[in-house]
């Protein structure tokens, strides 16, 4: 008989953690940190609006988790059932960038290119421009 208490307790000890775990409320984050960011060491965050958040790193993945950010404290944590990783704040979001434990996070498309962004919207620029020229060719022939 006391074995059966004792997988009572045990199977009503794990009932109430995961319980605790995922009835919790989520609190949004601030409004900076939302989105898809790509490490500079190919890990990725996505934070949600909600409070809701996935990270992938290696072997290590967390999907559907609770972010909580403790800007006073400077930490983040993204977990599900209590487990997942923290970091450190080390730079808040800014300019569609942030670091968290010495690794710079960028937002958007996550590419990891060093170049300068002007190069970027000056090809994008150009590439407008000779659209736009087709598009008044393609308009000549019409006539």
């Amino acid at each position: 008989m006391t074995r059966n208490n004792l997988g009572l307790f045990l199977a009503l000890g794990m009932l109430l953690v995961v319980a605790l775990a995922c009835g919790g409320s989520k609190t949004p984050p601030p409004a900076g940190y939302v989105g898809a960011w790509t490490g500079a060491d190919g890990s990725t965050i996505t934070i949600r609006g909600d409070g809701s958040g996935d990270y992938k790193s290696g072997g290590t993945s967390v999907s559907g988790g609770s972010v909580t950010v403790d800007e006073g404290a400077k930490t983040m944590k993204i977990a599900f059932a209590g487990l997942g990783p923290s970091f450190t704040i080390d730079k808040a979001p800014s300019g569609g960038q942030m670091t968290l434990s010495g690794v710079v996070y960028k937002n958007g498309s996550g590419s990891s290119s060093s170049g300068p962004s002007t190069s970027n919207s000056t090809s994008s620029t150009s590439n407008s421009s000779s659209n736009s020229n087709s598009k008044k060719d393609d308009k000549d022939d019409d006539d």
